[in-house]
């Protein structure tokens, strides 16, 4: 089908308190996607249009749905379906921005997690509702609202929705839906399961296409670091610095790791939050805001808790790890680069994420440029360039300063023989002195620094939110589950003990005995002995105990690395950890005593790359 573009939305029929509001959101030119679908949906056509998510699709359903709705409280005329709570709210909002607000309609998002009570009373007087397919459907079993004046009907993100497992929910639902509607079905994606589902729910359904199932990942740049997958923590610090993103989503796997990652990153100064199932949704809410807000550079999250998130000011998604599918992969990459800016996506791949790699290459021809990780002499590099930025730009802003009278003293200072010296000490006398620059500088010097003393403490998991006392069970929309979350471990606690089977072998060694004979007056152990070179003697403190691990020089490129990876996995400090060896075949690492169980139960059992780690005391 031959789509004109249109050049305005005062082309489109629309009343005056739309156009009012699409003026006060300031939106000037439609979108291709809503240039092509507002004139079909204005004529009742049914549509299965596929666009990426960030194309303007939302607004391309909300327009002309609020046009068509009439003010008449509590005959709901218009069902949106998204497949979560942070979709349902975002697509609430624009809703009313586009013109319910202006007509004086009442859009009610309802989803699992919020009291049921408070939603069915909102309902009584909505016209269009926003829903999740699980809430939504507790809601009609329950007689709450009725869909008998239904007049328009929409599934967003159809494919994420079957993807989540809502295809029962979307079944039942579908028995509730009036014979005499309009049905839409908008999707980043359209295969055979969807086109069988909108047979069952749209009429004689029009198919319109605005992308390729690669949808907006073609539309941006595609890169890669290849890393060894030990110490990754490290490495994605090395990325950020390199890269320096505005605003970036961090996509992980589990919840464990949004929680490792968020730490790290906080404990380098950076504005950092986790987005993942545990949080209460208040929380999930409230971090969402703050993204919206610009008070958080990186959003730390899990693929389905990110899901139906909408940030145009996102720059950058870096994947910690890469998903497991292809497919996730493409709805990852449609959250950046949107409203025609420029997005780049980066993903760490260790060797066993090849594969992954090249699935993703073969199946959506994408071509990822590889990048290579800093050395450490870059980023100084970096780090002092940046640093005479700073200085450079408070020395342009005070424009106020006379020193016309010091040129000629400059053009004498340059002409000494030690001039280098004197310009370096006379810089770190006006850093020292002068507060303002010194404090930025401390700053800077603490998201560029590699002292892995600045391993940042795990902190803990929100409380599960209090149980609510209804009258009723309520249902919520969580079949979907993430990746389990290993239990939280610090040194104040032990961690809860696996099974017998998977327990740290424990067997004699010459090295597990511990004294109090490097104890300072105070009481306080003392740790020169724990640092610097002692790291590479063989020989082992006294006061220490050796942890032995299945790692050894093919795995390992050196004892900083090996000391890093049982800090990071155990979340303990480095200050903790004594003298480290690698070995052929195996590595040990030095423990103090009173933390020896809790490292080892921490690291046992855990999985680098392709290697399950055992540990042997």
């Amino acid at each position: 089908m031959s789509l004109e573009p249109l050049k305005s939305f005062s082309e489109l029929p629309l009343s005056k308190p739309v156009l009012a509001a699409i003026e006060a959101a300031k939106y000037q030119t439609p979108t291709p996607v809503q240039s092509g679908t507002i004139p079909l949906i204005l004529a009742g056509i049914d549509l299965i249009v596929q666009s990426q998510t960030g194309s303007g699709k939302t607004a391309a359903f909300a327009i002309p749905m609020v046009e068509m709705v009439d003010k008449n409280p509590g005959v709901i005329q218009a069902l949106i379906l998204a497949p979560t709570r942070e979709l349902a709210v975002q697509v609430s909002e624009e809703v009313r921005r586009v013109g319910a607000d202006e007509k004086g309609l009442s859009v009610v998002p309802v989803y699992g997690g919020a009291s049921i009570r408070d939603q069915i009373t909102a309902v009584k007087d909505a016209e269009i509702i926003v829903a999740t397919p699980g809430r939504m459907l507790d809601l009609l079993k329950r007689k709450a609202t009725s869909l008998d004046g239904l007049t328009i009907f929409c599934l967003d993100e159809a494919d994420e929705m079957l993807s989540m497992g809502f295809e029962r929910e979307l079944s039942a639902i579908r028995e509730f839906l009036p014979e005499e509607r309009q049905s839409l079905l908008f999707s980043a994606t359209v295969t055979e399961h969807i086109k069988s589902v909108a047979a069952d729910l749209l009429f004689y359904p029009e198919f319109i296409s605005f992308s390729s199932d690669a949808g907006g990942a073609e539309e941006i740049e595609h890169s890669y670091y290849l890393i060894s997958g030990i110490g990754r923590l490290q490495d994605l610090q090395r990325v950020i610095q390199v890269e320096e993103p505005e605003a970036a989503i961090v996509f992980c796997n589990t919840k464990d790791d949004t929680f490792r990652v968020s730490n790290f990153l906080k404990g380098l100064g950076y504005d950092a939050d986790v987005l993942n199932g545990d949080l209460p949704q208040k929380e999930r809410m409230k971090v969402m805001g703050s993204m919206k807000a610009g008070e958080l550079r990186f959003l730390v999250a899990t693929d389905i808790a990110a899901r139906g998130i909408d940030v145009a000011e996102i720059s950058h998604f870096i994947n910690y790890v890469l998903p497991e599918s292809a497919e996730s992969y493409v709805h990852r990459t449609g959250r950046t680069g949107r409203a025609g800016k420029k997005g780049e996506a980066i993903s760490l791949i260790s060797p066993k994420e090849i594969g992954m790699f090249y699935q993703l290459r073969r199946a959506y021809g994408f071509e990822l440029r590889a990048k290579e990780l800093p050395s450490e002499e870059v980023l100084a590099t970096m780090k002092e360039r940046k640093a005479l930025e700073d200085i450079l730009a408070g020395l342009d802003a005070k424009e106020e300063l006379d020193y016309g009278a010091f040129l000629t003293f400059v053009d004498s200072f340059a002409e000494l023989p030690d001039y280098p010296q004197r310009l370096a000490k006379l810089l770190s006398f006006f850093v020292t002195y002068k507060e303002g620059v010194a404090e930025a500088l401390k700053g800077f010097e603490k998201r560029f620094s590699f002292a892995s003393s600045q391993k940042p403490k795990r902190e803990s998991r929100p409380a599960e939110p209090a149980a609510e006392v209804q009258a009723e069970p309520e249902s919520d929309d969580s079949e979907v589950e993430e990746a389990p979350a290993r239990p939280r471990r610090t040194r104040q606690r032990r961690v809860e003990s696996a099974p017998a089977e998977s327990k740290p072998a424990k067997v004699d060694s010459e090295d597990s005995e511990s004294s109090n004979s490097d104890r300072n007056g105070d009481g306080r152990r003392g740790r020169n002995r724990r640092r610097g070179s002692n790291r590479t003697e063989d020989n082992g403190s006294a006061d220490m105990e050796r942890l032995t691990i299945n790692l050894g020089s093919d795995d390992l490129k050196s004892t900083g690395q090996l000391v890093r990876l049982v800090a990071e996995l155990s979340g303990m400090e480095v200050s903790d950890l004594g003298t480290a060896k690698i070995l052929d075949d195996h590595c040990w690492v030095e423990v103090r005593p009173d933390l020896a169980d809790d490292i080892a139960e921490a690291i046992h059992n855990e999985r680098v790359d392709d290697h399950v780690l055992r540990v042997t005391r």
